[in-house]
């Protein structure tokens, strides 16, 4: 490999979410966490020696993102077989702010949104959050894996219903939608007139021969009727960064959101944001490859030592993102006691089901986005604190 993935940054006592924060969070000391969903690899050096580079001139003032940004990201979203023009990208710095611009934009107070669960917490608190009503569709369980019951959304639509919230590839559980099964929500979505908002920030991590398909391109309602977040950042591990856009076809959408966008103050970016995105898209493949084969290398591992060493929870088909979903309801082990074993005695944190909604009691989830080392002393100690 080109890119080193073994190294394992020291990311302690730095301001870390992921490593300071958890100890306030699990109430638990010294903590190998694998719970928020960022990566423990180091940046590409070509994008930390482009910030180097930049930050070298000294000044950090004011600025605006030129043609090269805009036409950098266009590339990389051709990589995917979609095709956008420079006004259809709305910059806005997370994805969770764009969510909130969307739900006030595009819905009411006391209005319905509905979503796949379990689903991201802070998308769903977004919902709640902004006084709308969230209107949770549980997947349904077939074999190691889930579907989407299409019924259940049929039935729970109502006249409030004005936004279809889609996670694609979808977190927490894992699943890369289809064309298929991405298609009928179209369908779906087009008989109700429902927006639908659709966060793909996991979009290049897939494996195992499954495809990633921007649900923009799904059908011509879906490309005029949504708005799909899209970013790099989890792609290359700077979520800290903040840079995110919001990609619009329909001008009769846009113009409302970029309006909203404006007014709320979320609509510049920071001087490192662009050369970071020209720089990602020189190296987008082999990067995304490389760190691909390595993540599902660590997913085949972690997979074969629990059913080797801990037969009575279920490692759930990760066919994208890097969040392995793992399932211990048919043991007997009540959360209490997987806190107990997980957090207490190996000291290891992984994230409760229940943080993405009561469909996801019985559940952990567990982020391997991390050097191979680093994932096999965690197991060990998952083995010797049983």
């Amino acid at each position: 490999m080109y890119y080193n993935f073994d190294y394992y940054p020291d990311r302690r006592n730095t301001g870390c979410f992921k490593y300071d924060y958890s100890e306030k969070k699990y109430g638990v000391k010294n903590l190998l966490p694998f719970s928020v969903a960022d990566m423990d690899f180091k940046v590409a050096p070509e994008i930390t020696e482009k910030i180097k580079e930049v930050a070298d001139k000294g000044v950090y003032g004011y600025s605006f993102l030129t043609e090269k940004y805009y036409n950098s990201t266009i590339n990389i979203l051709k990589k995917f077989n979609w095709n956008v023009e420079k006004e259809e990208i709305i910059f806005c710095p997370r994805i969770i702010q764009a969510m909130a611009v969307a739900v006030n934009t595009f819905s009411g107070e006391g209005d319905e949104i509905m979503y796949l669960s379990p689903g991201y917490s802070p998308l769903t608190e977004c919902i709640t959050d902004n006084h709308r009503i969230a209107v949770g569709i549980p997947l349904k369980r077939e074999k190691d894996s889930y579907i989407i019951d299409y019924e259940e959304i049929e039935n729970k639509i109502s006249s409030k219903t004005k936004i279809f919230l889609l996670v694609n590839p979808h977190n927490p559980t894992g699943r890369v939608w289809t064309k298929e099964e991405l298609r009928k929500i179209s369908d779906i979505c087009e008989k109700n007139s429902l927006i639908i908002i659709s966060d793909e920030i996991h979009a290049s991590f897939v494996y195992n021969n499954m495809k990633y398909n921007p649900f923009a391109t799904i059908s011509d309602y879906a490309a005029n009727n949504s708005i799909i977040f899209q970013s790099i950042s989890k792609t290359f591990n700077i979520p800290g960064i903040h840079l995110s856009n919001a990609i619009i076809k329909n001008y009769n959408l846009r113009y409302p959101f970029k309006k909203k966008v404006d007014s709320y103050g979320v609509h510049e970016g920071n001087i490192f944001i662009e050369p970071i995105v020209c720089t990602a898209e020189k190296i987008y493949d082999t990067w995304v490859s490389e760190i691909n084969s390595y993540i599902y290398e660590n997913y085949l591992y972690l997979k074969e030592f629990f059913k080797e060493n801990f037969k009575e929870l279920e490692v759930c088909k990760m066919e994208g993102t890097f969040l392995v979903w793992i399932n211990y309801s048919n043991s007997n082990y009540s959360k209490e006691d997987i806190y107990s074993w997980f957090f207490k005695r190996a000291k290891i944190a992984v994230q409760f089901g229940e943080e993405f909604g009561e469909t996801g009691k019985g559940y952990i989830r567990f982020n391997i986005a991390c050097p191979k080392e680093i994932l096999k002393e965690a197991l060990n100690l998952l083995k010797e604190f049983k």
